[in-house]
């Protein structure tokens, strides 16, 4: 079996099954997922369309047909699976003109998007209703009621205290956004939640956790690039986990920082170490504010709201708090993002703890180098893009990671 090898299991757009090359078949196709996106995922299928099928079966013009994907690696148990569900959004014709066909092999190509029920139901459907409960009863009720989501919903950390809150008419993704600011978690200080949806072998529930609790997970895998170009004699394992290329993003050395001088910091490229950066002088003005001299703030004095009310709010609640510490955590994890490829796997989903292990760039394979303590440790996957090439190619089957780390530290003592 050659590594990212898949058995494609199930790939059905409506009633026409594409995996079967009666009516039409498909070039390849891409899913992808994203923790920022709480509609969940999202498709792309080419399709090959040699019978008119898709004309034929309304599939031009009807934007809620189901769509049905499911695969596996080659030789591996067919319980360990990666399977969704999705409902067609847009379907491009890619061929309209006849320029290219000759004879009478004349096919359609089509590019069909499918998107979460979710994402179909939110548009208009908006929220107004008033609240003094658990912010985490608020986002549940906005996922079951305004997404009209039949999928299970799972609370990985609860909410500390209740909070009144009031909506009119509101957007879906207003009102979770705006509980993301309000929200106040049991025992992370950030309390910045993440909602998304993660799949297990076909069945895909929602996820209601924060970024701290996420970071405290055991890795599912220990992805590894290797400093040399023979990998023939690498065990199946280390070829699976083989990282096929690594790209750290510019915001990594010029990163989109918060105004809380507390929680800036940068890298010293020479010795790889985390320091603080010295107070900038900031001299702006604020709208109908007198000037603000930005080098002499502190953590204090950085805006916080503290809005109690007894009537309101019967219970005392620590939400300025939060938000102070949420834009400093925020602020760190925007400079500590990477983007990798490896061979599909289905151990990996959107939310896990993978373990990089980057070689040190004088590394000569020796095994003696302790490798690039700037990258090395556990990363949280908040992206995949799932890309099935057509037949032939090899791998077939890759994923594409987009990856965050919570912090630094020397190999030895890992990454949390």
């Amino acid at each position: 079996m050659q590594i990212g090898d898949i058995n494609v299991i199930a790939l059905n757009i409506g009633d026409i099954d594409l995996n079967s090359y009666v009516q039409a078949t498909y070039e390849g196709f891409n899913i992808y997922e994203d923790i920022l996106n709480p509609y969940g995922p999202t498709c792309e299928i080419k399709v090959i369309d040699h019978s008119d099928a898709l004309g034929g079966t309304n599939l031009n013009g009807n934007y809620d047909k189901d769509i049905e994907i499911s695969f596996s690696l080659s030789g591996q148990p067919s319980e360990n699976f990666v399977g969704f569900k999705f409902k067609q959004y847009q379907n491009k014709n890619l061929d309209d003109s006849a320029s290219n066909r000759q004879g009478s092999l004349n096919s359609k190509t089509y590019n069909v998007r499918g998107v979460s029920m979710e994402l179909l139901n939110a548009p208009g459907n908006y929220v107004s209703r008033s609240y003094n409960d658990l912010t985490s009863t608020m986002v549940r009720d906005v996922v079951m009621l305004n997404f009209r989501s039949d999928k299970e919903f799972q609370i990985i950390e609860n909410t500390k205290g209740k909070r009144g809150l009031y909506f009119s008419n509101e957007h879906p993704i207003a009102v979770l956004k705006k509980l993301n600011s309000e929200h106040v978690a049991e025992t992370s200080q950030s309390s910045c939640f993440a909602l998304f949806q993660q799949q297990n072998n076909g069945v895909q529930k929602y996820i209601f956790t924060t970024y701290e609790q996420l970071f405290q997970q055991t890795p599912v895998a220990y992805l590894l690039q290797s400093t040399t170009l023979n990998f023939s004699d690498a065990t199946e394992e280390n070829k699976q986990n083989a990282i096929l290329y690594f790209v750290v993003s510019d915001s990594f050395y010029t990163p989109a920082r918060s105004m809380a001088r507390a929680s800036e910091q940068t890298v010293n490229l020479t010795t790889h170490g985390v320091v603080s950066t010295k107070p900038v002088n900031l001299d702006f003005k604020l709208i109908d504010q007198p000037t603000y001299k930005g080098n002499k703030q502190t953590d204090t004095e950085y805006p916080v709201k503290r809005i109690i009310d007894k009537a309101n709010e019967p219970q005392r609640h620590s939400a300025g708090d939060a938000h102070k510490k949420r834009a400093a955590f925020l602020s760190h994890l925007m400079q500590n993002s990477a983007e990798l490829e490896i061979p599909g796997n289905p151990a990996i989903k959107l939310g896990d703890i993978v373990n990089l292990k980057i070689p040190n760039k004088s590394d000569t394979g020796d095994g003696k180098s302790a490798g690039e303590t700037q990258f090395n440790g556990n990363a949280l996957v908040v992206g995949i893009r799932h890309k099935i090439k057509p037949a032939g190619l090899t791998p077939r089957y890759t994923m594409l990671l987009r990856v965050v780390k919570a912090s630094y530290k020397d190999p030895e003592s890992g990454n949390a």
